[in-house]
């Protein structure tokens, strides 16, 4: 991590990664996990990202639904 390739890394790790925790952390108030065990808590994780991709497409599709589904027919 030293190198400036491993800083670079550690730039796009940042953009693309800590985006989303820190939204459903700090935005959306999950701070802790409920469930206990690493396979639950994996299960929760993917529900709190699954959402925060939902709420994501549907910003991307708000306007312009309409021309992506003509375009899907």
């Amino acid at each position: 991590m030293k190198t400036d390739e491993g800083k670079e890394v550690f730039r796009q790790r940042k953009k693309i990664i800590e985006h989303p925790l820190g939204t459903t952390k700090a935005v959306w108030g999950y701070r802790q996990f409920l469930c206990r065990t690493q396979e639950r808590v994996t299960g929760e994780e993917s529900l709190e990202l699954l959402a925060y991709n939902q709420k994501c497409d549907d910003n991307i599709f708000k306007g312009n639904h309409e021309e992506i589904v003509a375009t899907m027919v």
